[in-house]
């Protein structure tokens, strides 16, 4: 049992590794220690790969639109609050320019700006595009870059279904924009914030239809560990 929790721990540092890789090493370091303390924690839980459990959605963690959640990492603090949503079926409706979209982009986006599935594409699905409004504050936190200068956040928000929450079974989400991104292509993700200010920022993601039609989720804190991690229902009207 502790070499599949060590498997999956190996995996995980793997996918970090590669976000690190490609979008600079703050957010890697951040999610490394957090794992790392859940998995050598007093309260250590130990699981195979069959009995991961999946997210109980019925209780306090939940939000809804309007809601101000907090994400908090060695006592430093970030405040995600998800003001609404849009949905679309091309590039303009949201004024946004193909080329400001995410590297490789073109996994998620068509030559006329038409939603794509990335990896998935030709699987028969219909995609549409997920617009969010979310308002970041950060409170307290440090963040990246050099000390003494305006701290350097990273942007750690993805989506996904309630089914997927419950079951653990996830799908290649496409993540394509975001509109405070950095002109780096490496450090796309990345944006200034002092601490105690806030910003707005719109999120796009490329989603299958299907799954705007169940409780979908705003998750913050992705790349740390679960019991960190947020839900904020986008579409309660789905319930």
């Amino acid at each position: 049992m502790k070499r599949n929790r060590l498997i999956a721990y190996s995996a995980f540092l793997l996918c970090l590794s590669l976000e690190a890789l490609l979008f600079g090493g703050c957010s890697y370091r951040q999610a490394e220690d957090a794992v790392k303390e859940k998995l050598t924690g007093d309260q250590e839980e130990e699981w195979s790969e069959e009995e991961v459990p999946g997210y109980d959605l019925s209780g306090d963690k939940e939000y809804r639109i309007g809601d101000t959640v907090t994400q908090t990492i060695g006592g430093e603090s970030v405040e995600y609050t998800v003001t609404g949503i849009r949905i679309g079926k091309n590039l303009e409706e949201f004024g946004v320019d193909r080329e400001a979209c995410i590297p490789n982009y073109d996994l998620f986006v068509g030559k006329n700006g038409e939603p794509l599935g990335g990896l998935d594409t030709g699987s028969g699905e219909t995609y549409v595009f997920l617009e969010a409004e979310i308002c970041i504050k950060n409170v307290n936190s440090a963040g990246c870059g050099v000390p003494g200068e305006t701290p350097e956040l990273f942007l750690d928000v993805d989506i996904r279904t309630k089914s997927e929450l419950e079951t653990n079974n996830i799908h290649n989400q496409g993540l394509i924009y975001y509109s405070e991104h950095a002109q780096d292509e490496q450090r796309y993700f990345y944006f200034p914030l002092e601490k105690e200010e806030e910003t707005t920022v719109k999120v796009l993601w490329s989603v299958r239809e299907s799954d705007v039609k169940e409780p979908l989720y705003c998750v913050t804190g992705v790349s740390t560990s679960r019991d960190i991690r947020q839900m904020i229902l986008l579409n309660p009207e789905t319930e």
